[in-house]
């Protein structure tokens, strides 16, 4: 899988977690170590990101590229890993 060049954080309710999986899992997969992978629908845009074109080592070969495509014609990116912390809300109170 290809990684992406940066991360994020999103904090978000324990409650939620499940639903968060649900939606990952409806737009790309999960696995057991909790790495997502997102499908996203395929235009320019992540063509040139799949090609390498922001690296310096871009990939013409289309073979590197169509490992990547997925056969509803969706780009497979990933691995974000999901990570839990767990805080709590007295830690948000003003």
């Amino acid at each position: 899988m290809m990684g992406l060049d940066y991360g994020f954080i999103a904090v978000i309710p324990k409650e939620e977690k499940d639903r968060l999986f649900e939606y990952i899992r409806k737009h790309g997969t999960i696995d057991d170590g909790n790495c997502a992978c997102i499908h996203f629908d395929f235009d320019s845009f992540i063509l040139k990101y799949l090609e390498g074109g922001y690296d310096w080592t871009p990939h013409y070969d289309k073979a590197q590229v169509d490992y990547f495509i997925e056969p509803d014609g969706k780009a497979r990116i990933g691995c974000i890993y999901i990570r839990a912390f767990y805080v709590r809300y007295e830690h948000f109170k003003e």
